[in-house]
């Protein structure tokens, strides 16, 4: 099972560098590269040559952020032991711990899946010991849209580069860092065109007259979302400034901006717009995805004609 000839078990994990994590993610490290699947391959290695693949440079940033994130997590479980180690037993036990909060363990377990997709190619391991695994049931609903008592409270009395957010958060139904990412370049004869970071793909959309009346008459070149020195925010920083925001206009808790694209989502929905229509607007690249806000305003509209028949004189 290991090399004795050349390696001792101490000797492996004194190759390995558990501990590197930095902007650019973990380092990758060359030094089993001769390896059959899975002889002497430490977990962290697994991690490490994942983060510095092109296939996770492919990634959006966003997404890039996301899995250092849980896979930084996940090295302090199982950094030092090998990947046949990491068994599916031992990946459940695992989710065990952590399934009180099952979105987040969902998320985190596709990482690792995918990672082990990964390394099955690249020969680093022999099998996914997460294939065909079925996901927590999660009982939450996800992001919530807006009410429209909280969209009219932000409407009259936000401020500042949230204020911005918002409106372009709720006339587009594009995700925070594509909000962020919005500079004066992104429009021309009114129409605000963008590419999204997490899918790529474009999106075009004429300026709501409240976007203009927030741009005021000259459209800035730089960011349309930014701080007072005319520099745009950091996903941190404005997550810091919409926060305070919310709590000042008591709306924290309830108010995520993403819900600002479910509102944009839900509405047209209820608009009558088809499933193509209302990812031609939110850029949605998986349409069953769309297909839920159709069905939640489907079964909606016919409830209200069932109850028009049943008590047409109410």
């Amino acid at each position: 099972r290991y090399h004795t000839d050349s390696y001792s078990r101490i000797t492996l994990f004194r190759h390995v560098n558990l501990g590197s994590y930095g902007k650019s993610g973990f380092k990758a490290h060359n030094a089993f590269s001769n390896a059959a699947p899975d002889d002497v391959v430490v977990f962290s290695q697994l991690v490490s040559s994942y983060l510095a693949s092109t296939d996770f440079r492919a990634l959006a940033d966003s997404t890039q952020r996301l899995y250092r994130i849980h896979l930084k997590t996940v090295v302090r479980a199982f950094g030092t032991k090998l990947v046949t180690d990491v068994t599916r037993r031992v990946l459940l036990e695992y989710r065990d711990k952590i399934g009180h909060k099952p979105v987040n363990a969902n998320v985190r377990f596709r990482i690792i899946r995918t990672m082990f997709n990964w390394g099955l190619q690249r020969e680093m391991v022999a099998g996914n010991p997460l294939a065909l695994l079925k996901s927590l049931p999660v009982k939450s609903p996800g992001y919530q849209p807006w009410t429209p008592a909280d969209v009219a409270t932000w409407r009259e009395q936000s401020k500042g580069g949230a204020r911005m957010a918002f409106f372009l958060a709720l006339h587009t139904g594009a995700r925070r860092g594509d909000v962020l990412a919005m500079t004066g370049k992104n429009i021309k004869d009114g129409v605000l065109t963008f590419t999204q970071g997490k899918t790529g793909g474009v999106v075009s959309l004429p300026l709501h007259p409240e976007i203009i009346s927030e741009l005021g008459d000259t459209i800035p070149e730089g960011h349309l979302v930014h701080r007072r020195d005319g520099n745009g925010y950091t996903v941190d920083g404005f997550a810091m400034i919409f926060e305070r925001e919310c709590k000042r206009l008591k709306t924290w808790g309830r108010t995520p901006l993403h819900g600002l694209r479910k509102l944009m989502a839900c509405s047209l929905a209820e608009a009558g717009c088809s499933t193509h229509e209302i990812a031609s607007v939110t850029g949605h690249s998986d349409l069953a995805m769309v297909q839920l806000y159709t069905k939640a305003a489907g079964q909606k509209k016919m409830a209200v004609t069932a109850l028009g028949r049943l008590h047409p004189s109410e």
